[in-house]
């Protein structure tokens, strides 16, 4: 077989099994291609620096890394609550007070999710009644409280980290193991 018809398939042009007589078809055609996309390179010059700019914009948002805040085990391991104390890597990135305040809230938020009510356990209980569809007609509690949170993170992200160059992530993809914030430079 002629080496032109796998470089006719390699590019898209052509489809199928074919012979060499094929494939010289072709050639004149990827001739004419790259020569009108030479043209149209030329032609189209400032929209690529305008495209290569826009690029780059958006690599400085990449992050640059990500800090854990693990879970506080003191309280026990059922309870889902994460450590206060400003991890080393973020010093000099965000006051201490603004992050402890920050960890404090999302505390509180799983703190009550987790709390255990007469309302909790009827939910529970039509959860099972019903083949764990109510969850789909109805909010549970911890679904809500589940919202709440993302709605504060979402705020906070807003307001306090994201004019540092920080950002919190939802513990929820993680299933509460950890607190990540990356980090922007």
């Amino acid at each position: 077989m002629d080496p032109l018809f796998f470089q006719g398939i390699n590019t898209g042009i052509g489809t199928g099994i074919g012979t060499g007589t094929m494939a010289t078809t072709m050639a004149p055609t990827q001739s004419s291609q790259t020569q009108s996309s030479q043209a149209q390179s030329s032609q189209a010059q400032p929209q690529t620096t305008a495209y290569l700019e826009q690029v780059i914009r958006l690599s400085e948002r990449v992050p640059t890394g990500a800090v854990r805040v693990e879970r506080d085990y003191s309280k026990g391991d059922g309870i889902t609550q994460f450590d206060t104390t400003l991890p080393t890597e973020l010093e000099g990135q965000i006051e201490p007070e603004l992050f402890e305040e920050t960890i404090k809230e999302v505390n509180k938020i799983l703190s009550e999710a987790e709390k255990i009510s007469v309302f909790s356990i009827l939910e529970n209980v039509m959860e099972c009644l019903t083949i764990y569809t109510w969850p789909l007609l109805f909010s549970t509690k911890y679904q809500k409280s589940l919202n709440r949170l993302q709605a504060f993170l979402l705020t906070e992200n807003q307001t306090v980290y994201h004019p540092r160059d920080l950002s919190i992530a939802n513990p929820v993809p993680c299933a509460f193991l950890f607190l990540e914030i990356k980090t922007f430079g």
